[in-house]
């Protein structure tokens, strides 16, 4: 059996489906749950249309089920007589139907839906007997009562965990951590790891390394197996104790980050990006947040993506002539998105799928990636209302005015996969809140998100002007990422050489050397 979204040419076994759904509850003493022709054909209309999450599963071929999945925050679940197992950003199955005289089908679709989100709800009908044994199966637990249709009728609300919890307040530190224990400790930033179920396969273990560490510091995204996994594990910026909420306590200079890489290069959903940025929201003010993933267009890897912000038309009709004669644009594109009540005043969010023109490229005298990187700093300083925000292969950047949980689901990056990400929240410390100025920061292949205000920032920025990169955010992040790509694809330094470069070592370490 296979998963896959719906689409309008399932519209007529869809609705079959559910037509004969209706008919069995209404036979074996459920005759309330679905009445009234519930689902509507508006409404799987809207589940299968482009902007919908209606999700069918084919066996052989044939749709033998139909549901709805989102990762949401459902109104329906604000108010629950009871409670719930979780708060954190939680995934919602809904209008589940099974063909008539299929067996496992139903637990085929829960499990697949909770390995895209392991913190998953869904509720049913008392009278329900046969999905409340099959989510007792599954290991859902009935949290209690909630209400649909504004409060006239009373539905059985069920969730499951995984095996880690994203919940920040839980454990303090152990007296004295170690490799074994599942903690990494370097000088003056503690910070924790751990491994969703989902990314470990074949003795090849990914690990998110989430940043806990003093202001100013800086995270990094690792790899690797030699650390054991350990649920429920988190920690607070010093020694031990449980991390404050929310309006608890402000970090005035602190940013959030957070990263994963798999070893083995398995491709990774991004919803585990946003959950791992999530538990950070205490250090993110809501003035900017932002997302890197690499492998997450293998269909057109060879091509360069330009991910573009338009102010207004007029800025795109000129950056599109101007794009046309350098390149060829395989494929264009709006950027998908869905409306989030927090992420306001966005701008025109545009894809491209292009390649260097071979005349073009001959006439230049350049080598293709200098090509690339040139046109792109020409229409960041030259075309008022475009801003070229990434344009890398088989990688993309996501940013936006917000929390980056809800620029998250903004770019409903649960729908992409690539074997690395980085997240980033909080906003560069020297300009105000706008979309092009939030991490990460990118330039070709290169991404960087950082925590902490750099604070040469105006001499980094002269230095690299003289070799033809013009800076005109006004943030330490743009030039940090215009010498990081001067530095190795121009000079030829090493990563670790350039980190050494741009991190000077401490004078205590100096004095040694």
């Amino acid at each position: 059996m296979l998963i896959r979204r719906g689409n309008p040419a399932d519209l007529p076994a869809i609705g079959k489906i559910y037509a004969d759904a209706r008919a069995f509850m209404a036979s074996s003493g459920n005759p309330t749950q679905w009445k009234d022709g519930h689902p509507s054909r508006d409404m799987v209309e809207r589940d299968v249309s482009p902007e919908g999450r209606g999700y069918v599963c084919e066996d052989g071929g044939e749709v033998v089920a139909a549901f709805y999945f989102n990762i949401e925050r459902d109104p329906t679940y604000g108010y629950i007589e009871g409670k719930w197992l979780s708060d954190e950003p939680y995934g919602v199955v809904h209008r589940i139907a099974l063909k008539r005289g299929t067996r496992g089908v139903g637990a085929f679709c829960l499990n697949w839906a909770f390995e895209r989100r392991d913190n998953l709800r869904i509720d049913t009908h008392t009278d329900n007997a046969p999905m409340r044994k099959l989510l007792d199966k599954l290991g859902f637990i009935h949290c209690g009562t909630i209400w649909i249709l504004g409060g006239a009728e009373e539905r059985m609300a069920f969730q499951k965990l995984g095996g880690f919890s994203l919940d920040p307040i839980r454990h303090t530190l152990p007296k004295n951590p170690s490799q074994n224990t599942g903690w990494i400790f370097w000088p003056r930033c503690p910070r924790t790891v751990y491994t969703p179920p989902a990314l470990t396969a074949g003795g090849k273990t990914s690990m998110i390394l989430v940043d806990k560490g003093v202001s100013g510091g800086v995270g990094f995204a690792l790899a690797g197996g030699a650390f054991p996994y350990f649920p429920r594990v988190r920690v607070k910026g010093g020694e031990s104790g449980m991390l404050l909420r929310e309006g608890q306590v402000r970090l005035s200079s602190g940013c959030a980050i957070s990263g994963v890489f798999s070893k083995s290069g398995e491709r990774m959903g991004g919803g585990d990006i946003v959950a791992s940025i999530a538990v950070m929201r205490e250090r993110s003010n809501g003035l900017g947040g932002g997302f890197a993933g690499y492998g997450i267009y293998p269909e057109n890897k060879d091509l360069y993506a330009f991910h573009i912000f338009y102010d207004h038309q007029a800025a795109k009709t000129h950056c599109e002539e101007f794009l046309g004669e350098q390149f060829d644009i395989v494929n264009l594109s709006k950027i998908p998105i869905r409306k989030v009540k927090a992420i306001t005043n966005e701008p025109l969010i545009w894809r491209y799928f292009l390649t260097p023109l071979h005349v073009r490229l001959l006439d230049s005298q350049l080598d293709e990636k200098e090509f690339v990187a040139r046109c792109v700093v020409r229409i960041n300083k030259e075309f008022d209302g475009a801003y070229v925000f990434s344009s890398g292969k088989n990688m993309g950047v996501f940013k936006a005015v917000g929390f980056p949980e809800d620029v998250g689901r903004f770019y409903r990056l649960e729908e992409y996969a690539g074997y690395c990400w980085t997240a980033h929240g909080r906003y560069p410390t020297n300009t105000p809140g706008w979309w092009g100025g939030a991490h990460p920061f990118a330039l070709l292949d290169y991404s960087v998100v950082h925590n902490g205000e750099i604070s040469s920032y105006d001499a980094n920025r002269r230095w690299i002007e003289m070799f033809g990169y013009p800076c005109t955010l006004l943030t330490d992040t743009e030039v940090i990422t215009y010498i990081i790509d001067f530095l190795h694809r121009r000079q030829g330094l090493t990563l670790t050489e350039i980190a050494s470069v741009i991190a000077a070592p401490f004078w205590e370490e100096i004095k040694d050397m």
